[in-house]
């Protein structure tokens, strides 16, 4: 199955040449990523103690994915930025607020809610679309804002795969983005729910993929 999946990458990398070429967007990466954003942060601060002592770590981890889709497709990250940060805060944190790894729907529904707060409803249709896309095995290929949507993706699937996923930024900046951001943990953590999810009786231990 996984060469399948990297043969699907690979084309994803091809039709995204200019932006997927590993030098050039590791080359986009900031000198000293930061690790912090006023969007992102104030999404997290507001739900601090769903996140408890995840808080730093689950805020790297937002901050990893954003400023690697920076770098994968800059023009499309820029257009989009204020949708991006949303997008990144609330894109696994239905897992921390609903104690569960079903956690896309939760995730969608606080990211709406905020949206909606906010005065930036017309934000909710990408948001979603980011969100509800992010653990999809293959790749985005059609519809609007594909490229930033399948950016995201393959962002979150290389933190996943502790950088060993093609058609991302590869090890080099995988590597420099998680000396900046460390999540000491992380994984560990999602190992666990997963397991938790199945001694419950449920059959899939990870809901949230997508084919």
């Amino acid at each position: 199955m996984w060469s399948k999946i990297r043969r699907w990458n690979d084309h994803s990398a091809r039709d995204y040449r200019p932006w997927c070429n590993v030098l050039v967007t590791v080359s986009r990466l900031p000198d000293a990523p930061g690790q912090s954003h006023p969007v992102i942060d104030s999404i997290l601060e507001a739900h601090a103690a769903a996140l408890g002592g995840h808080l730093r770590i689950y805020r790297h981890h937002c901050l990893y994915v954003y400023h690697s889709v920076h770098a994968m497709v800059p023009d499309e990250a820029a257009r989009s930025d204020h949708a991006l940060a949303v997008a990144a805060a609330f894109h696994d944190l239905g897992l921390f607020t609903e104690d569960t790894i079903d956690y896309l729907e939760p995730s969608v529904d606080l990211a709406a809610a905020y949206c909606e707060k906010e005065g930036r409803s017309d934000l909710i249709g990408l948001v979603t679309r980011v969100i509800e896309n992010h653990h999809k095995i293959t790749p985005v290929r059609r519809g609007p804002d594909a490229a930033l949507i399948d950016a995201f993706r393959r962002a979150d699937w290389q933190f996943v795969m502790m950088g060993a996923y093609p058609g991302a930024l590869g090890w080099r900046g995988h590597r420099a983005l998680k000396r900046a951001l460390p999540t000491p943990g992380f994984h560990r953590f999602i190992v666990g729910h997963s397991a938790r999810h199945v001694r419950s009786g449920k059959r899939n231990p990870l809901p949230i993929l997508r084919w």
